[in-house]
């Protein structure tokens, strides 16, 4: 190297702010400002910039200007700095789940975690197709790739035994997120077992034992397709109406009309109770007993993960719990709760 190439890295390294961070470690800024190069000049010296790279190789005492800088630095001029610890990729307790006492993991949650540790792909491939041969069970494969190049492989599979009855049409999409689910524990060293692992969440999303509803009072259209169900002989309710049609209502001993199906917007606004307003009896006054037979805890936090996962707001969650069931959301029965479950996720 020439001696004006020399003085002119010795000029542009005595531009350059110096920070000390401690045992032989330095940061110097670069000449725009807009980075700073780790220097090391304890043992080996070493600068990641550009120039040190490229002229190092053919002369191991060549020195750039932010190793001139460092070198060249009095201690005054020198500022200390306290470097901040990295964080550290960390499972957010919103995605774990409490049921009967034990913790299960979300699907997003490990994939959150996942993305924070440098998760770089994430595959899947079907393995076998569900056919009434194998039970119409499906399996599928993942395969996990890390940004540092590590490989992890699982598999998960799903079929109507090891489903409830809300995912038994959605076979291969549950047996694919399990597989994901289960490399993604293997990738992020997480033990606990995911929540779509289980075969039911009973108390979340599982058949809530019967319970008589109490000072509940019923939707015009559930009185309606209840009245009509019963009238059928307790058929399905793609049936209702036909059956209806085929059998009459029986007789009670003050016969009412059947109030005729309606379309939410056709209903008059003035019969729906108010948001986050509670059950009222037949004279208007509030229910204090309601509350003996509402949703369990698990059912809300679970409610509350699908409606973040499908961005629906707190205020829409009522609108729908009272165009379905007649109250508002605070106020559903454990069985009420299941299926708006299912309503949610069966919207996907």
């Amino acid at each position: 190297m020439t001696d004006p190439e020399l003085h002119r890295r010795a000029v542009k390294a005595e531009q350059l702010p110096v920070f000390n961070v401690g045992d032989g470690v330095y940061f110097v800024q670069s000449e725009e400002g807009k980075i700073a190069y780790k220097v090391h000049v304890n043992g080996e010296v070493f600068c990641p910039c550009a120039d040190f790279t490229r002229n190092s190789k053919g002369n191991p005492d060549f020195k750039c200007k932010h190793i001139l800088a460092v070198l060249g630095a009095n201690s005054e001029d020198m500022q200390t700095i306290d470097v901040l610890e990295k964080r550290k990729p960390k499972l957010d307790d919103r995605f774990i789940a409490n049921l009967h006492g034990k913790d299960f993991v979300l699907y997003s949650g490990l994939l959150d975690l996942g993305h924070q540790r440098g998760l770089a792909k994430l595959e899947v491939e079907l393995v076998q197709y569900p056919t009434k041969e194998n039970g119409m069970e499906a399996v599928c494969k993942a395969v996990a790739v890390s940004r540092a190049g590590e490989v992890f492989v699982d598999v998960g599979d799903a079929n109507p035994s090891n489903t409830n009855r809300a995912i038994a049409a959605h076979i291969i999409r549950m047996a694919s997120t399990r597989a994901k689910a289960r490399v993604l524990r293997d990738m992020n060293n997480i033990g606990m077992t995911a929540l779509e692992e289980l075969g039911d969440t009973e108390g979340a999303i599982g058949a809530a034992p019967n319970r008589p509803a109490v000072g509940r009072k019923p939707s015009p259209q559930r009185k309606a397709r209840d009245e009509v169900s019963d009238a059928s002989g307790g058929q399905s309710r793609g049936h209702v109406h036909e059956a209806a049609n085929r059998q009459p209502i029986a007789a009670q001993e003050e016969p009412k009309p059947v109030a005729p199906l309606q379309r939410p917007n056709e209903r008059d606004a003035k019969a729906k109770p108010q948001v986050g307003s509670a059950p009222r009896s037949g004279n208007g006054s509030q229910v204090e007993n309601h509350a003996a037979v509402r949703m369990s805890e698990a059912q809300k936090r679970a409610i509350a993960s699908l409606s973040r996962r499908r961005g629906i707001v707190e205020a829409d969650l009522d609108g729908m719990a009272l165009e379905a069931f007649g109250v508002a959301l605070d106020y559903l029965t454990p069985s009420d709760a299941a299926a708006f479950i299912r309503q949610l996720q069966q919207s996907a």
